[in-house]
């Protein structure tokens, strides 16, 4: 079977079940991820674009999103209204794509039903993915997964779990975030790893995954203005994989200039994963040359920051002492941080 016939029977497979047409849009999404190699190359309205990410934004009616570039800048739209080149893998699978989803729309009676659900009390989100104006999140009350579309003014950080009250709109969690909270065993994060190295003696490395060419073109991204891209490549790789620390620390780096109490939330995540990882006191050591210890490291430094940005100077002492226990050779230069929220460089 060649890989367009694997991908042909997989398609048929998922829009002919009996599945909701939101859970068949998040595995039309999945199957998309296997079979595009991306950036690809596509037409819209007879214009040259290069897709470079589809996803699935909640809305029923819209269906996935494809965020295309060309010489304009970067663009989202429906992925029915994007044609991939022939010579792209792939292209077959678009193609039946846009007939069923302009052929199925949503179900009226569904989405009405939706649409005058009651309002309850406060819930609890646990939020696992986060796209444009949607995250994917988890009711903490049953653990059913829901899509929850937020205000402009509000940015989600990935690993938090934030308490709203909700509005039901078109199969949809609407309403304000009334708090967020760091909770990584609620979550149901499992501890990383640590391995003991020799050289340097007493030293510990954290198993966190990494994704180092990912978050240095993200960071060059943000360099050249683009911060918005950059941003989403970040929230994509988190969306894989919540336990990768460094990802964490520059999703946080990437906020702190503008909204420290987002940078805080980024942070806060990674830090919590760490802390969940290595005891304290640690019998040794976190080495610097790794690069899951330095996301780690980068977090609890980012948590000082941004908590001595936003006036909470006593909050700001504690990531910091932790950091320079871990790391007395102080490699980011917590110490002047340290002593500017008042308190003590370590002897």
């Amino acid at each position: 079977m060649t890989r367009d016939e694997d991908w042909s029977e997989r398609f048929e497979a998922i829009v002919q079940s009996v599945e909701p047409r939101d859970a068949k849009l998040w595995s039309l999404v999945e199957l998309l991820e296997d079979a595009l190699d991306l950036p690809a190359a596509a037409r819209v309205a007879g214009d040259r674009v290069e897709i470079t990410h589809v996803d699935y934004g909640g809305d029923e009616a819209q269906g996935l999103i494809a965020a295309v570039t060309n010489d304009d800048g970067v663009r989202s739209l429906p992925l029915s209204d994007v044609v991939l080149l022939n010579r792209e893998p792939g292209a077959e699978l678009v193609r039946a794509y846009r007939v069923w989803v302009r052929g199925r729309p949503a179900d009226p009676a569904a989405r009405a039903a939706a649409a005058v659900l009651p309002d309850t009390g406060p819930i609890e989100l646990a939020v696992l993915a986060v796209l444009p104006r949607t995250a994917r999140c988890r009711r903490m009350d049953d653990e059913t997964d829901v899509v929850y579309r937020f205000s402009d003014r509000e940015m989600l950080a990935p690993g938090t779990i934030i308490t709203i009250a909700p509005k039901h709109r078109e199969g949809r969690l609407e309403g304000p975030v009334e708090g967020t909270r760091i909770d990584a065993r609620r979550l149901g994060l499992v501890p990383l790893s640590l391995t003991p190295v020799d050289d340097p003696p007493a030293a510990f490395v954290l198993n966190a995954p990494e994704t180092p060419d990912q978050i240095e073109e993200a960071e060059l991204l943000a360099e050249a203005g683009d911060p918005r891209e950059a941003r989403r490549i970040l929230l994509a790789l988190a969306a894989e994989d919540l336990q990768r620390l460094d990802v964490h620390a520059a999703l946080g780096g990437l906020a702190l200039a503008g909204t420290p109490e987002t940078a805080l939330a980024h942070f806060a995540v990674g830090a919590a994963l760490g802390d969940l990882s290595v005891p304290d006191p640690l019998d040794g050591l976190l080495t610097w040359d790794q690069r899951g210890n330095r996301g780690y490291l980068a977090c609890l430094y980012g948590c000082g920051r941004a908590l001595h940005r936003l006036g909470r100077d006593e909050d700001a002492q504690r990531p910091l002492e932790r950091l320079l226990a871990l790391d007395p050779d102080d490699h980011l230069g917590a110490t002047q941080l340290l002593i500017a929220a008042g308190g003590r460089a370590p002897l």
